[in-house]
């Protein structure tokens, strides 16, 4: 999580102040749930040297205000979307087998992980790729949050 902050969150909040023309110490905002790697020291140290401020979503109430986890958001978008990557490889290699002369009872699919991590990768840049552009369902999680309100009467 540390190094998640230093490659991918700090960069993040930076290039916003920036687009937004925040001052540089403005602060941003993290929200995470309540999960013990999200609430090591050495992270809370490297958010507050970031001039972020972490959000904590109480146990089980992640779909209620987690804002990228409610129904018809983008991680259930993703989700959907990695699924059915995972469904079309599925069918494609049983397909295959039966159009080879398999019998259904014999059909055996390679799903070790060593087999299917590579895969996995390419589903989800290809999900993420598929729903970059669909801008309402990345921001409908907000909206239903009241977080995008709130962002428009701070600026």
């Amino acid at each position: 999580m540390e190094r998640y902050v230093d490659s991918v969150v700090a960069p993040y909040m930076a290039a916003q102040r920036e687009r937004l023309g925040l001052d540089e110490d403005h602060p941003g905002l993290a929200i995470f749930d309540v999960y013990k790697a999200h609430r090591t020291p050495g992270l809370l140290a490297k958010l507050r040297e970031a001039n972020i401020r972490p959000v904590f979503v109480p146990a089980s109430c992640t779909g209620e205000l987690q804002p990228l986890d409610s129904d018809g958001c983008i991680n259930n978008a993703l989700k959907k979307d990695l699924t059915q990557s995972f469904t079309n490889f599925y069918a494609e290699k049983v397909a295959k087998a039966l159009e080879n002369g398999t019998d259904i009872e014999n059909i055996k699919v390679y799903l070790r992980l060593s087999a299917i991590k590579p895969l996995h990768a390419n589903w989800l840049l290809g999900a993420m790729g598929r729903l970059a552009a669909k801008t309402d369902v990345i921001g409908r999680g907000w909206e239903r949050r009241g977080i995008r309100d709130a962002i428009q009467k701070v600026r």
